[in-house]
């Protein structure tokens, strides 16, 4: 599988979750390759190809990072609709931290993806303020991932 496959697949999840707060999904390709997920606000959420060495495996917090740090809730919410979807093409999938770039081992950086066919991407998540304040509280709190979510 190619990284823009992986994206495929996560950008078909992110489609079909009908997340209130999700207003537009662009793709990007130059001196990297990803996606930004735009924020009803304005802010964003970015997924990109990268291969930083010493990644750290971590789990999905009990709490969520405040909403305003749209970079780690973008790297959970995917996280949360491979676990509902399970796509075939994915093995596994993780949130990942990157310590050596200065993130603490419980800094959610990203995700690491293992592809059935043994390909494995690294999608680091970086977040975009909004020209508008964010709202303190998140406006789609009583968002559920549909049970019959799948990528195609």
């Amino acid at each position: 599988m190619q990284l823009t496959q992986t994206l495929d697949v996560i950008e078909a999840l992110l489609r079909a979750s009908g997340h209130p707060d999700i207003a537009e999904i662009e793709r990007f390709d130059g001196a990297r390759t990803g996606m930004r997920v735009k924020y009803g606000t304005g802010s964003s959420g970015l997924l990109f190809g990268d291969d930083i060495r010493g990644e750290v495996e971590i789990g999905i917090p009990d709490a969520l990072p405040p909403f305003k740090q749209r970079a780690p809730r973008t790297a959970i919410l995917v996280r949360q609709l491979l676990d509902a979807a399970r796509p075939a093409e994915f093995r596994s999938w993780n949130l990942i931290a990157l310590p050596s770039i200065g993130h603490t081992k419980d800094h959610i950086s990203g995700l690491r993806i293992q592809c059935g066919d043994g390909g494995s991407f690294q999608l680091r998540a970086t977040g975009m303020g909004s020209q508008i304040p964010e709202p303190d509280e998140d406006p789609a709190l009583d968002y559920r991932i549909p049970a019959d979510l799948r990528a195609s």
